[in-house]
């Protein structure tokens, strides 16, 4: 450790040399000029920056080299910090650091660029058309976009640490599945291989340790009537939810699309989901349902009342649990 940060401060040093002679010369344009004249009066070469940094033996890629000791010095860290923290810290405080380190939530998609690119992998969209592949061929290397630091791999934070840290990617995230559109496979199987394959080849089990999942629809109401392959793909996907663990938090997102009336379209939704959705509650999942629209949201209503409508068949003592957005 003493080694390394003597290393970044000899590397940074030398750094700001040569930015102070270089801000030198560059402001004062008569000290370039006199280098210029004792050149051509003993015959050398004019100084340049890059003579310089020859003559001192320092032609060489500074950021590179405080970029790799700066990964080193990151390793050394995570390799004093991760065992010491499993050893001395109680699980509660541990959790909490591991909540700042796993992402709150992740929008994941099957296509990278709907709906015209082919795509048979899930990706997880990450702004501005950036898009990650959930399943990393090389999970917790620098290959894996969502997981690339070295806190998450074995032999540098810990096996412990690293396990726990993996459990806490599931259990802290916010897994909120895209299904704008609805195609052969899509969304219940690949909803399924999602909550039934570890991304991170640890024989974890997704769907004993996910907490909150989300799941957004878009649905259209052009003929007077739901079309009968997207009400058989969206019910198979409800059903799929049913292995979460009770007390999931279930968040069903709507968004209405074109059509000649929202709120029939809307309406004849509810009557769709409502069996599963019930089912859903009285086993003991938190369920919740909004519409995804611009204000006004005269969705807002149609909901509440249909939530109403639904707790009056729930019986038992916790009923606040169903609520409607």
């Amino acid at each position: 450790m003493v080694l390394i940060s003597s290393r970044l401060l000899q590397l940074e040093r030398k750094k700001n040399t040569l930015d102070d002679i270089q801000q030198l010369v560059d402001r004062h344009d008569g000290l370039q000029d006199l280098m210029h004249v004792i050149a051509e009066a003993d015959g050398s070469p004019a100084p340049t920056m890059d003579l310089i940094k020859s003559n001192l033996g320092l032609a060489r890629d500074f950021v590179e080299e405080f970029g790799k000791a700066t990964e080193l010095y990151n390793i050394a860290v995570c390799r004093i910090i991760g065992p010491a923290m499993y050893t001395t810290l109680p699980r509660e405080i541990r959790d909490m650091v591991y909540e700042y380190l796993t992402p709150h939530q992740l929008d994941i998609t099957l296509r990278p660029c709907y709906p015209c690119a082919e795509s048979d992998l899930l990706h997880v969209y990450r702004g501005h058309l950036d898009y990650s592949l959930y399943f990393a061929p090389q999970p917790r290397s620098q290959d894996d976009e969502l997981c690339p630091e070295h806190y998450w791999r074995d032999d540098i934070i810990s096996p412990g640490v690293a396990h726990e840290l993996m459990e806490a990617w599931y259990r802290n995230s916010t897994f909120n599945m895209w299904a704008d559109w609805i195609c052969e496979g899509w969304p219940a199987e690949w909803l399924n291989i999602l909550l039934n394959n570890d991304r991170f080849e640890a024989r974890l089990r997704p769907h004993e340790m996910i907490t909150k999942f989300a799941f957004e629809v878009q649905f259209s109401y052009r003929t007077g009537a739901i079309d009968s392959h997207w009400q058989k793909s969206l019910l198979e996907a409800l059903d799929s939810l049913f292995s979460l663990k009770e007390a999931t938090q279930i968040d069903l997102r709507v968004r209405c699309g074109s059509g000649e009336d929202p709120i029939a379209a809307l309406k004849a939704f509810l009557v769709l989901i409502r069996p599963a959705f019930l089912r859903l509650r009285k086993l003991g999942y938190r369920c919740t349902i909004k519409a995804i629209r611009r204000k006004p949201n005269p969705f807002s209503k149609v909901i509440d009342e249909w939530v109403q409508e639904l707790k009056t068949e729930v019986k038992g003592k916790d009923n606040a649990g169903l609520i409607g957005v």
